[in-house]
This record gives C-alpha cells, structure tokens and sequence, in this order.
C-alpha cells in the first residue's frame, strides 16, 4: 500500500520516529502533509536536542512573520537547546533585517554575547545593515548602546573601522552614545575612521558636536597622523578644515603629521599640510630633526623641493648633533639632496657640526669625493653670483676733506611727471 495511501493515525505514528530531515522532507511531499506533519515535525526537533534545527524553524517562521508559532516554540524552550543562547546573535550575522525584526517582536533577547563578546547590536554595527541596526537601537538600552566587545570596541567602533555610514549615522543619533569611547590601545572611532580611510565616516563624526577631534592613541598618534601615514589627503584636507584640529600635534617620537607625511615619502599629504598656514613646517622631532632633515636623511629629493619651496622653511635646523640636512647629505653621500640644498640660497654652507666640521670638511674626511666637488661647484657658483651683483651695484665716491671723510652718495635717477592739465 503506498504511503500517501495510510490513514493519517498511522502516517503520524510512522513519521514520528524519523529524525527532523526526514519529517521535513515528508511534509513538503503535498499539502495534506504539510498541514498533518507540521506539529510532528516540531516534537522531532525538541526530541533530537537539535539546536540547528530549531534555529532553521525559528527562522522560516520569523520571514513568514508567524508570530504564534515563534512564542510557542520559545515558551517549548527552543533557546535552550544546544547552540541557541545566542539566538539573536546568529540571526544578525545570517538573516534579514525583517527576521530579526520579527524574533525581537516575539521577545528574543538583545543582550546576548557571541565568543568575541559582541552584541546582536554590535554585530549590526560591524555588518553595516542600517534596517537592522535600526531595529535594534529602538529595542536596547543605554549600555547595549555602548557594549564593549573584548577589544574594548563599541558598536560606534566597529561600525566606523568597517566604514559603514549609515549605521554610524544611526548611532550618532542616540543620544546616550559615546563619541570618543577608547580600546585598550586608547583607539577611537575617529582614529579608525582616519586610519582605513573612510572620508563619510569621518566628516560624520567631525559634525558631532563632542567630537575629540586630536584624540591620540598609546603611541601618540592622532587621527591627522593616521592620515598622513597612510596617504590620506581627503582624510587630512577634511580634519585640517575643523576650527578644533591641532595642525602639529606631537607622538611619543615627537614627529608632527608633517614629520610623518615625509618620512612614507606622501606628497599629497604634503602639499594639503603646506596649504595650511598653521601647519610648524620646521617642528623638530626629539632628536632635533625637522621635516627637511628627514627627506634629507632617506634621499627623497621630490619631498626637499616640496619643503624648500615654503618661504618659511629654515634648511639651517640642525639635529642632536648641530648637523644640518646638509651635512646629512654629504655624510650619506646623496648628491641630488646636496644640489637641491645648495641650490637654495638660504642654506649656510658653512655651519659646523658638533666636530667642528662643515659639510664640505666632512665630505672630505669621509672620503665622499664626489660630495665634495658638487660643494666646491656650488661654492664656486655662489661667489661668482655674489661678484656680478656686487658688481651691479651703484657704488659711492668718497671726497676728502681736511679733517674728516665724507661719503658722496650716488645721483638718483629724475623722475619727471607730467604736468596737470
């Protein structure tokens, strides 16, 4: 006798005895045992102890929005079969928002924590699904709005890391949030959103009126460093642009943003940091080196023209041990650093290090020979500039006179205007 052909009494005894797949498979055979075997196929799931299986029925009848059925499966204790304590959890990372939206309507809890200790809200956040984030912000507390994650990192966090505007325009929203919450390492929203490049993030958390726009890290480094490690000129023009942003804030090293955007060799960074008319151009570090000492010291030729065409640059700073940048270059022999600085007619070719020692001499007693000629070259040059405009200068006679020396000044040209009419 074929199956479909058994009274119901039987089918539903036979069927009882199939694990949760086989029940499932059964009763999307036709209509008539679907409706037979659906309580059937949920006593098979609570007889397995299948949390898999329970988590499955929970979500096909939170998308089919079958309110009734969720409660009775919750009051039965599906949550409390293996793998379900973190129900909402799971449900954010693999459904939709309308499912999540429908388990929290039925009173699945919003405070459960994953392994990472992360919420349902955290993990929102980290997902960027605005709806669902939406969902849950109307449905927690103050404290699940700022929960940490064993990182130290809040919703905000992982929402700005991720670049995901919408959610973080959400939680900015909220008025228990906290704009400035800090991991262990001392990282802001604010910094990860500078670091990973995120410029809607960002200028996002710039509007917020208790923004900590120069927080820095353990190492000191600011979100206007971050931009400059990383090449970030929207990132540096956006927080540049801010009345409250520091333009020379100062690590652990004591290198500016400037200090940083030379030393990665970022020259869009640079031109944005030169723009600004705050940014120190010559802030020395805390081995006494400024920016230019720097693209000196790592023969970033591009990077000294940069610098060098600032009027306020001084090519004369000199480091821990009164050298300049260029005696670097004649000690680390970079030829093309040396012509570029001697090409500036602000650089003293004659100061001398903590030896005593000009860059020509220490070219010398280095051995750099070819260092040493492009500084007799330049040398060379400067004094036959400095003899054709000497030269080009009117000069003044001197009259003696018994008794004292009277110096005749030059005639000034007649400048005749033209008479009014």
């Amino acid at each position: 006798m074929p199956f479909l052909s058994l009274p119901n009494e039987l089918i539903l005894q036979v069927s009882g005895d199939h694990p949760p797949p086989e029940v499932n498979a059964l009763l999307r055979t036709n209509r008539r045992l679907s409706y037979l075997l659906s309580h059937t196929l949920i006593d098979s799931i609570f007889r397995s102890r299948s949390g898999k299986y329970g988590r499955r029925a929970l979500y096909v009848l939170a998308q089919a929005e079958d309110i009734d059925a969720i409660r009775n499966l919750l009051d039965r204790g599906v949550l409390k079969l293996d793998g379900n304590a973190c129900l909402l959890n799971d449900a954010v990372l693999t459904q939709s928002a309308k499912v999540v939206s429908v388990l929290v309507k039925c009173g699945v809890s919003t405070v459960t924590r994953d392994f990472d200790d992360r919420t349902p809200l955290a993990l929102a956040a980290m997902k960027g699904d605005k709806d669902m984030v939406e969902v849950l912000l109307g449905n927690v507390g103050g404290d699940e709005v700022n929960s940490v994650d064993r990182a130290d990192e809040t919703p905000l966090h992982l929402a700005a890391k991720s670049g995901h505007g919408g959610a973080v325009e959400l939680l900015l929203k909220n008025k228990k949030i906290h704009v400035n919450p800090r991991t262990f390492r001392y990282t802001t929203p604010l910094l990860m959103a500078a670091k990973n490049n995120h410029e809607v993030v960002l200028r996002l958390l710039l509007c917020h009126r208790r923004i900590d726009v120069n927080s820095s890290d353990l190492s000191g480094c600011t979100p206007l460093h971050a931009a400059a490690d990383g090449g970030h000129a929207n990132i540096a023009y956006a927080l540049l642009e801010h009345p409250r942003t520091d333009p020379n804030p100062k690590d652990q090293d004591g290198e500016t943003p400037m200090h940083s955007a030379v030393r990665f060799d970022r020259r869009e960074v640079i031109k944005v940091l030169l723009a600004d008319g705050r940014v120190d151009v010559n802030a020395q570090d805390n081995r006494n080196r400024t920016p230019l000492y720097m693209a000196a010291d790592l023969s970033y030729p591009a990077v000294a023209k940069l610098l060098l065409s600032l009027i306020l640059t001084n090519p004369n700073t000199a480091d821990y041990e009164e050298k300049t940048p260029l005696h670097k270059a004649a000690e680390r022999e970079l030829g093309l650093i040396a012509q570029i600085l001697c090409d500036d007619p602000r650089t003293n070719m004659k100061l001398k290090d903590r030896d005593g020692r000009t860059p020509l001499a220490l070219a010398s007693w280095m051995g750099h020979e070819d260092i040493a000629q492009v500084l007799v070259d330049c040398a060379k040059v400067r004094a036959e500039k400095a003899a054709i405009l000497q030269a080009s200068l009117p000069t003044a006679t001197v009259t003696a006179t018994p008794g004292r020396r009277v110096l005749e000044p030059f005639s000034a040209p007649v400048i005749r205007y033209p008479a009014r009419r």
